[in-house]
This record gives structure tokens, sequence and C-alpha cells, in this order.
């Protein structure tokens, strides 16, 4: 389990990504035990999918056009194993293809950045959510506010790839993408499994 500085640390080395802070990777622990301990950054990213999935039910149960064949049980539980599976399917994809991508030297530091950065993607998508939630925000903003934040995460995921692995926006890019259809994939095999 990572210490309390360490997660500082990260956090601080993901938002300076962000920032555009030359030194940011400084901030990250990059070692094969700082590697796997990165995948307990899912714990404190728990509430942020609790809050996202919980709003989700609400405003597809609200909308009358859309039948779902789970209760909100069974989706928050499908919602929960596709963010769960997506948080080890895309390193181990990405990690098969090291090799053949020229980035073995820096996969570890690319995905512990990842990995650690999902906190503060977490945190701002889960803005209009909130809003929502507490009645500030009706339906339609949240999917219009959701829509422009996905796009800076797009930049944001992009900007790590570039940052941590070194080798080019043309490669970021290709691993933005493999990040999305992994993503993709996940969720239609929960969606299958499920509904």
């Amino acid at each position: 389990m990572p210490s309390l500085d360490e997660m500082l640390q990260a956090l601080r080395g993901a938002i300076g990504i962000a920032l555009g802070d030359e030194n940011a990777m400084r901030h990250f622990e990059v070692s094969t035990e700082a590697f796997f301990r990165s995948f307990f950054a899912f714990i404190p990213a728990l509430p942020f999918y609790l809050l996202i999935t919980t709003a989700e039910w609400r405003i597809i149960s609200e909308t009358p056009e859309v039948t779902l064949a789970l209760d909100k049980n069974g989706f928050l539980i499908s919602q929960f194993l596709s963010a769960a599976l997506s948080w080890i399917v895309f390193p181990v994809v990405l990690g098969i293809l090291a090799r053949p991508f020229a980035i073995t030297r820096s996969y570890a530091q690319y995905i512990i950045a990842y990995n650690w950065a999902s906190l503060p993607v977490l945190a701002a998508i889960s803005f209009p959510f909130l809003l929502f939630s507490v009645g500030m925000l009706p339906k339609e903003g949240v999917t219009f506010i959701h829509l422009f934040l996905l796009l800076g995460v797009l930049w944001y995921r992009w900007k790590i790839a570039l940052t941590a692995l070194g080798r080019g926006a043309g490669l970021a890019a290709g691993i933005v993408l493999l990040d999305i259809g992994t993503e993709i994939m996940v969720e239609f095999a929960i969606g299958a499994a499920f509904f």
C-alpha cells in the first residue's frame, strides 16, 4: 500500500503534467513496487465512481425513452466491474505491446503516472454529476459539461503519454486511442454480460 507521502507526491506530479511542469515526472516513484502500488489509486477513486454511477442511474431512470434490463444495484455492479476491469485491461494490453511500440523502458513510469492521474481526472469528471446530485444542474447540463470535460481528459491522457513515454506526439495519440479502444471493449463485454 502506498504511503500518504507517495500518494501526495504522485498527485503533485499528475497535476504538474497537466500544468506543463517539465519536472513533473520526478514526483513519481518509479520501481517495480511503485508500479504495483499505483493500482491502489483505484481505492480513493471509488467515491468518484460511486458518485458518477449513482448520478448516471438517476439520469437514466428519469429519462422515459430509456429502459434498462437492470435494477439500480445491477447497474452499479456492472459499472463498478467495468471500471475495475479497465484499470487492469489497458495496462496488460499496453504491456503486451510495449516491445513493438519500443516503450519497454518507459512503460512502468507511464502506467504509474497514468494510474495516479486517474484521481484528478475522476475528480473533474465527477463535478457535473455532483452538481446534478445536489440539484444545481439539470441532466442536460451534465451531458454538455461532461462532453466538454471528456475533451480535456483526452488532451490530458495524451499529455501524460507524451511526457512519461517521451516517444513523440504520434505515439502518444496512438496510446490514447488504445486506451479508448480497450475501455470500449471492456464496456461492451460487461454490457453483453449484464444487459
